[in-house]
This record gives structure tokens, sequence and C-alpha cells, in this order.
């Protein structure tokens, strides 16, 4: 995925899950309706879009072309997409905005903030964004030149995108957290502002000894979780998420928040101390924290041995860090498990490594 100072640009190797995509949706609406011709804004004029007609699904998300008709192979993209998009159960179709329309044409039942819209117009990409529409910026060979000003997305491809990532695209336009993966007794998913309590009540006094706790001052630590769910997520594609039970987590109710879990950017002096060690080409630090009442129960283990294969096989990391206090045994005994090996210590702290081929983390 390539990444510019004005969106990411989509492409075929996008991180996907069809897991998560079929777990999601159910039952969708695929639209199309009859498209008149017309000129576009910001690119010059266009020849007349082709005819097309739209007709319902069943569902609360759907992804909806517009492009231009003179370019023979763009048809051919984009039907494939919506083909591919139809096996994997979400619908798609080709819609005509027209010049001076509020929002588009839909079917009575389907609401304008349940579709992702692809753009290849910048100004009509503005128009959606700023009605409250979700959309992003399509790119091809018609429109080489086009620019998509304050879009986060950019799709080139569309027929080699999987549909998971138009998932999360929607997601991240509509300010709604990802779902990373599940196991059969957790969901893990990005954090929102709501969870800014359960956060506070995972560090008891055991978790304090080991990690900084969030401050008393709750409104700096509700705008540093703001901050970090809108630039951190969004600039590297990973985190540290929430770990929701979702099965038998012990005397916690489904749907709480019992941990927090994740990969953070490697620091200029963990380059250097892993230097040191004799290990170079780090691509994240790990790291972990359960609420008291699940722990002992292999839940920790649970759910970190399945974010490292996430980390291994979906963001190809290849080499991650992590580190522990001398005194805290149980994190210790978890990183072996997990095949993390020892490479030093330093400041107090065991210092571990763990590679994409460590059978235990893959």
């Amino acid at each position: 995925m390539c990444v510019s100072a004005a969106a990411r640009v989509v492409h075929s190797y996008l991180t996907v899950n069809t897991r998560l995509w079929q777990n999601m949706l159910k039952a969708i609406y695929f639209i199309k309706s009859k498209a008149e011709g017309r000129e576009a804004a910001g690119s010059g004029n266009r020849e007349p879009a082709e005819k097309s007609f739209q007709k319902p699904f069943q569902d609360p998300f759907q992804v909806s072309f517009r492009i231009p008709s003179q370019i023979p192979f763009l048809t051919a993209e984009s039907e494939r997409a919506v083909q591919i998009f139809r096996s994997e159960g979400l619908g798609s179709g080709i819609l005509e905005m027209e010049e001076g329309e509020a929002s588009p044409r839909l079917p009575e039942g389907v609401e304008p903030e349940d579709v992702l819209f692809l753009c290849d117009d910048g100004s009509l990409l503005r128009r959606l964004r700023e009605g409250g529409l979700y959309a992003a910026g399509y790119l091809h060979s018609g429109n080489a030149g086009e620019k998509f000003p304050g879009a986060d997305y950019i799709i080139q491809e569309p027929d080699l995108v999987d549909p998971d990532s138009y998932v999360k695209i929607y997601e991240r336009e509509a300010g709604l957290p990802w779902t990373i993966l599940r196991t059969p007794r957790l969901l893990v998913r990005e954090f929102t502002e709501d969870d800014l309590d359960s956060i506070y009540s995972l560090y008891d006094e055991l978790a304090g000894r080991f990690l900084e706790p969030p401050g008393e001052d709750r409104d700096h630590e509700r705008a540093v979780l703001k901050a970090y769910i809108e630039r951190i997520y969004r600039l590297y594609g990973f985190g540290h998420w929430a770990v929701i039970a979702a099965g038998d987590c012990g005397p916690v109710s489904s749907g709480s928040v019992i941990g927090r879990i994740g990969f953070s950017a490697i620091t200029a002096d963990q380059e250097r101390e892993a230097a040191g060690l004799g290990v170079t080409g780090l691509d994240a630090d790990f790291g972990f924290l359960l609420a008291r009442p699940c722990r002992g129960r292999g839940i920790a283990f649970e759910a970190c041995s399945a974010l490292l294969r996430y980390g291994f096989e979906e963001l190809g990391f290849v080499r991650v860090r992590a580190d522990a206090r001398e005194e805290n045994e149980a994190s210790l005994r978890l990183l072996g498990r997990l095949g993390f090996t020892e490479a030093g210590r330093a400041s107090g702290r065991r210092i571990f490594f763990c590679e994409k081929l460590c059978e235990k983390c893959t």
C-alpha cells in the first residue's frame, strides 16, 4: 500500500481478511440506475457516461462506481469488480450523479450513509464528503491527473482490491473502529473514545508496577486517546488495540474491554539498543496488558499468539521486539511460550525478539 501526503493509494496488496468481511455483512443492496451524460468538473470535458441500471439487494453497505465510458477497459475493470463483490456477498454497481444534485439517487430504503462511493472526480468526491457521505477517490488511466484534496484513500484497480479492504475504508470514513481479528474467546478492535474508563480499569496495582498508567487528568487522557485514534491508526495501519471478551473469559461480561494489545513503531533508542545486541531489521515493538480477573486463564496467550500471527502474515512483519522487567515473571513466561528469544538485558529489562519463521508465533 502506497501512502502519499494526501491519501493512501490502495492496490491489490492491501491487507485482507475475508473471514471478518463475511462476519460483518449479512445482506446488501446492489444498485443500478439509468445514467445520463455529463461533463466532469476538475478534469476537463468527458464523453457522456454509458447508460446503466441498478436493482436492489439487501444490506446497509455497498460500493458504487462512477466512470466514463470512453475508456473501454474501465468498463471491464469495474464489471470485474462487481462480479467479485457479488461473489463475496457484497453488492455493487455503477451510478451517475448529476451536476447540482445534493446526493446520489438511491432506491427507496437505501440510506446514503450506508454506502461507500468510489469517485473518479475530485470535485464530486469533495461534494459527497462535505455532505456527510463516505467516499474514496478512484484513479485510473483516464484521469491520471485528477486531484482528490482531503481524500484519505484513492482506489486503483478496484477489481483487484479485496472486499474487506472496502469495509475498512468505509469504517475509517464513518469513524468506526476496525475489527482486527477474532479468536474463540476474543475480539480485537481499535480503541474508541468511549473506551477511556475501561482503559483506566486495566491498570491495577500489579500492572502499575510494570507499566505507566494513564494520568489523573481524564480530560487530558481523553484528548491523548482521541489524537492516537485519529493519527496513529491512520498513519501506521497498526497500533495498540482493545481486547474484547467474546466468550468465556472469567467473571466479566461479554463485550467488555479486558485488555490492550498491539504494536508500536520502533524508536531510535530501541534501534540502537537492538544493534548493540547484534539485532537489526526490527519492524515493531510488541506489548500487551490483560485485566486482572482474566489472568491465569490462557487468554493472554490466545490473544498474543493470534496477534503475532496477524503481524507476520497480514502486516508483513519479519522481526518484532518485546521487553519485560526482571520481576515480571508472568510476562517472561508468556514471551517464552510465544517463541520470543532473549537477546540481552538493559536498564533492568530483558529484551526479546521474535521472527516470522518462529513456529510458535506463526
